[in-house]
């Protein structure tokens, strides 16, 4: 992924960063959803809880970036 976006500039450097951004935030999503609803550490689930709302936030401002860079807006 870091030879891939070192390689890239402007609008397919664009691209790429919002893509990779988007799927680690939807895997971050996940993994934080999973802990909330089947963790075993009080804790941990806790944290999860915390964290989850932040962590949709950005994915949902991360959609709007990538499909702005997906139609070459650049909008960032």
């Amino acid at each position: 992924m870091l030879d891939e976006l070192r390689s890239a500039s402007g609008p397919d450097f664009d691209r790429r960063f919002w893509t990779y951004q988007l799927a680690e935030h939807q895997k971050a999503a996940q993994l934080l959803s999973y802990e909330i609803g089947s963790g075993l550490n009080p804790a941990l689930k806790g944290l999860a809880s915390e964290v989850l709302p932040t962590v949709m936030q950005h994915l949902r401002q991360i959609q709007t970036y990538a499909a702005a860079a997906a139609v070459g807006t650049g909008s960032q």
